[in-house]
């Protein structure tokens, strides 16, 4: 069995500086979080502007070619 022992005053020294800097640790990490975070919607943001940009290109495209084809179907048609 363990026997249990009463911590020396250099443990708790110890253990407090790993508490208090373990909090500035989470303190720094909250603070620059929400830096990054915005910095990532603004990044994803930019990229789901440019793939709808790029979307809509084709799309203007598709339209361009369907009605060629379609004024040549009945043009062709009338003839």
């Amino acid at each position: 069995m363990c026997a249990l022992t009463t911590p020396t005053r250099k443990d708790v020294g110890t253990q407090r500086l790993l508490r208090e800097s373990g909090a500035e640790e989470r303190n720094m990490a909250t603070s620059n979080n929400p830096r990054k975070f915005s910095e990532k919607i603004a990044l994803h943001n930019q990229k789901q502007a440019e793939e709808t940009a790029a979307f809509e290109e084709v799309m203007k495209d598709l339209s361009i070619t369907r009605a060629a084809r379609v004024s040549v179907s009945v043009f062709s048609y009338l003839l």
